[in-house]
């Protein structure tokens, strides 16, 4: 009987003392996703330093290519380059949920802009096709507080 009582106040407590994610509202570039994974949900930290996405894998991942960039009307400017296999632990294989975080964002260059993220395959590599592609608002609310 004791513990009933107290579970509902352990939640409370947890919603107090955890840091707050944001979450953000994203859509895919080509407007109905990708056939290489989904992305399920994407969430900022505190501070907008950092993205953390979670994903589901339709096939393997490994050897991709990942760039935050500004949406400057019809123009696309890559910012900051990624190398994924040094944000998860390549491979994913297909069925996979995976989650991996986006670092070192650089916020105060990035306020009331729209951002993408673009997953694209290297050079090398013989598909020209882009993995994947979202684009969503940096949160305003976030950068302000």
């Amino acid at each position: 009987m004791v513990i009933s009582h107290i579970q509902p106040l352990l939640l409370l407590a947890c919603l107090f003392f955890l840091p707050a994610l944001h979450a953000v509202d994203f859509k895919y570039c080509n407007g109905v996703g990708y056939h290489t994974f989904s992305i399920t949900k994407m969430e900022f930290s505190p501070d907008a330093s950092t993205i953390t996405m979670f994903a589901f894998a339709y096939g393997p991942l490994s050897n991709l290519n990942v760039a935050v960039a500004r949406k400057l009307g019809g123009t696309i400017l890559p910012r900051i380059f990624y190398n994924f296999c040094k944000l998860v632990s390549c491979p994913i294989l297909p069925g996979s949920i995976f989650v991996f975080t986006l670092p070192e964002i650089p916020e105060k260059q990035l306020a009331h802009e729209e951002l993408m993220v673009i997953w694209s395959y290297p050079s090398e590599e013989p598909r020209t096709e882009i993995a994947m592609c979202v684009y969503f608002d940096y949160p305003t609310s976030v950068v302000s507080a």
